[in-house]
This record gives C-alpha cells, sequence and structure tokens, in this order.
C-alpha cells in the first residue's frame, strides 16, 4: 500500500476535478484517464472538501488556449507546484533548468501574495495539511532574480474564453472579479523565458 500525506496528497486534488469535470455536463477539459484513473484508486476523494470554485479554477487553469507558441525548444510546465515551493527552492530550480536546458521557456500559475497568505483556509489544504508558502504579486518582479529572467505574459483565468462553458452564475462571478486587478491577480498563469 502506497501512503501520501501533505503536499504530495494535494496532486489527488486536479485529478479528482478533471475526473469530475469529465462526468459533467459539458465537459472542459474531456480527461476520460483522470476518470479511470480516480475509479482504481482507493481513496475518499470526497472527504477533501472540493469547493465548487475550486474545482472550476483548475478547469480553467487547465484549458488556457491563448498562452505562446514559437520555436522555443523547451517549454516547462509547472502545474500546481510553485505555491508549494520557498522562493529560495523556486530560484534553484529555474537556475537548475536554466543548467540543464539553456534556453527555455517556464508555465506556472501562481498565487497572490495575500492569497498564498490565506491559501491554509482552503478545505482541500486543511484536509491534506499541505502549506502554500509562495505567491507574487509582481510578475516582473522575478526579473530581479536575474538578467535571464523575462516575463512573457500573465494569463488571468477571468479572460479565458472557456468560461463560456461554465454556469451563468459562475461566468457573472468571474466578470465581476476581473473587474479587480487584486481578484485577477489572486490566481493566475505566468510565463517566463530564460536565455
Amino acid at each position: 500500500m502506497i501512503e501520501i500525506t501533505q503536499e504530495k496528497e494535494t496532486m489527488l486534488i486536479p485529478l479528482y476535478g478533471k475526473a469530475l469535470d469529465y462526468s459533467g455536463n459539458p465537459s472542459v477539459l474531456n480527461d476520460v484517464k483522470a476518470s479511470e484513473i480516480i475509479k482504481n484508486i482507493s481513496y475518499g476523494f470526497t472527504s477533501l472538501k472540493i469547493p465548487k470554485k475550486t474545482n472550476v479554477m483548475m478547469r480553467l487553469r487547465a484549458k488556457i488556449e491563448s498562452l505562446p507558441s514559437g520555436s522555443e525548444r523547451v517549454v516547462v510546465i509547472a502545474e500546481g507546484l510553485m505555491m508549494y515551493l520557498e522562493e529560495d527552492e523556486i530560484k534553484l530550480l529555474m537556475k537548475r533548468l536554466e543548467n540543464h536546458f539553456g534556453s527555455y521557456t517556464i508555465i506556472f500559475d501562481a498565487y497572490s501574495c495575500l492569497t498564498a497568505k490565506h491559501a491554509g483556509n482552503h478545505p482541500s489544504l486543511k484536509r491534506t495539511g499541505a502549506t502554500i508558502r509562495w505567491g507574487v504579486d509582481d510578475p516582473t518582479s522575478l526579473s530581479a532574480w536575474s538578467d535571464n529572467i523575462g516575463l512573457i505574459g500573465e494569463y488571468y483565468f477571468s479572460d479565458i474564453g472557456a468560461i463560456k462553458l461554465l454556469g451563468k452564475g459562475t461566468q457573472l462571478m468571474y466578470s465581476f472579479a476581473g473587474l479587480f486587478l487584486a481578484a485577477r491577480r489572486a490566481h493566475r498563469v505566468l510565463v517566463y523565458k530564460m536565455e
């Protein structure tokens, strides 16, 4: 039997969220594999107490169609990772990737500092005991870590076209939140080029 705890246990949250999405109508992600995996795991997923808005965020996070494409040789996607690391660990990770790959693009979701500070109140994090350790308000501040880091873009969940696939109440909530920079930056996707 494999035991998973704390931060590792949070990996089940997006997996379960994708399975829930697959069973929904309409499905945004169509992740049949997540549904199959969930059916084969003996775990009390309902104990994670994933609020509907969290599942919506996971659906939107995975459905960003406006990310830049190009001729980059390496793209690193770090979904649901950076917020669990200390800032020094993120710097080290980015430096190791640079040493290994040279030039690369990194895409990750990030919380604002305020969201990171209060994320411990989230039911799923309370259940798993995971700790959110990092948030960023100004995405250009990462450029101070190295001359090689350049911000390509900051993508807000409130701007994603997939919101139209969600219920009217959720659409209204995201439209309203999109009016305020602090709300848009609470949880968004950041894209950086390392050269």
